[in-house]
């Protein structure tokens, strides 16, 4: 039922830190090229999560000038347009969680990093998979961008499986997001590499008369993490 629905992914949200018990995953190295391209160095990268409300002004300027740095030309091209202030108003969500990638060896809290030091980060939230008719509790991802130099890296896979651990951890069914059909990475990325698949209330599903009801411009993926 709907209530029991709810109940799920009200004690969801309730948890203070989804790492916990995750720590392992938390924190990974990787070889980072300094910009002439001749040493590599090893950086130690750390995994927060955090509520929007904890998310400092800093931080969340990073997370936006990030947003518009990777998807700018992708919302422009797409149907909806480019609209900053309601991207930001979806990211100032009361449900919003982030889960920020930063360098160990700035050795400061998370309210305390600028903006400049964000890595990666991901805006996530616990929901119905349909708001009229929910069948499943998910987490939902609502962005996920890495910032340019430490792309192919391997930090948008070490992302999605955190996401996909708080997830089956949170007692969700599904992960779940929205990519458009024209960022042919973002599609080969989930599609073949994260094994992610079509969901049954993405647009392309609803097809009367061989033609969908309003051609969309996106698909909505997701990926079982059922127990």
């Amino acid at each position: 039922s709907k209530a029991q629905l709810q109940k799920i992914l009200n004690e969801a949200d309730a948890v203070r830190n989804p790492l916990q018990g995750l720590e392992g995953f938390s924190s990974f190295t990787f070889e980072h090229a300094d910009t002439s391209g001749s040493a590599e160095t090893k950086v130690l990268v750390k995994a927060n999560v955090t509520y929007r409300q904890d998310l400092s002004k800093r931080l969340q300027k990073g997370c936006m000038a990030l947003f518009q740095q990777n998807m700018s030309g992708h919302y422009k091209k797409s149907k909806w347009g480019l609209d900053l202030p309601a991207k930001l108003k979806e990211l100032q969500h009361k449900k919003a969680r982030f889960l920020v990638l930063t360098r160990e060896d700035n050795n400061v809290s998370l309210s305390k990093t600028d903006e400049s030091e964000i890595l990666s980060f991901a805006h996530f939230r616990f929901e119905f998979d349909d708001d009229e008719q929910p069948s499943y509790p998910v987490l939902y991802v609502y962005e996920l961008q890495v910032k340019n130099e430490y792309q192919r890296h391997g930090f948008g896979r070490k992302m999605m499986s955190i996401m996909e651990l708080i997830a089956m951890k949170s007692s969700m069914a599904y992960v779940m997001l929205t990519v458009f059909l024209h960022n042919d990475l973002a599609m080969n990325f989930y599609l073949q590499k994260m094994k992610y698949s079509i969901s049954d209330n993405s647009p392309s599903k609803f097809i009367t008369n061989g033609e969908e009801e309003e051609t969309a411009d996106y698909e909505i993926l997701w990926k079982s993490v059922s127990k």
